[in-house]
């Protein structure tokens, strides 16, 4: 190896530490714990497939937790990846018109995540959730795509 490609190996060094640490290890031993009986006071005790026997046949919440998850993910990823491409093609020209575009959706996304992030603080401005739950997670996806704009905002300001 030359001086180069250590160079590159400790650069990337932190990186590669920090997502062993911080995520391949705990999934790993989420997965492992997932095969055992453990109450954190106690060693593990192996199982096998009787949590996940349990899950699916015992638990009433599986299919609606499962439900959630995916119309969760099929609303809000295709709207964050939608608004980051609209956001990127128009602040890619740089004309007279691109300092209004930055000020305006800077100005859009502040006034509307305190909008929200206050809506959701207080019920009033929602009591049609109480009486119709079945648009709480429309409401939930709207909210953290709407708090992801920011990230966009700033990210796209840089350009």
């Amino acid at each position: 190896m030359n001086s180069e490609s250590v160079s590159g190996y400790i650069f990337i060094l932190p990186f590669v530490i920090g997502f062993l640490v911080f995520t391949v290890f705990p999934m790993l031993a989420s997965l492992v714990l997932s095969f055992t009986d453990y109450d954190m006071l106690s060693a593990p005790v192996f199982v096998g497939l009787k949590n996940y026997k349990q899950m699916f046949t015992q638990d009433p919440l599986i299919y609606k937790t499962l439900f959630n998850t995916f119309y969760f993910t099929v609303t809000s990823v295709p709207l964050k990846l939608a608004f980051a491409l609209m956001v990127a093609m128009l602040l890619v020209n740089t004309n007279k018109i691109t300092s209004i575009y930055r000020a305006m959706l800077k100005y859009c996304d502040t006034a509307l995540v305190t909008k929200i992030d206050h809506a959701y603080d207080a019920d009033t401005y929602f009591p049609s959730l109480d009486e119709n739950p079945e648009w709480k997670m429309t409401k939930i996806s709207e909210e953290q795509t709407c708090f992801d704009l920011e990230y966009y905002f700033t990210v796209y300001e840089r350009i």
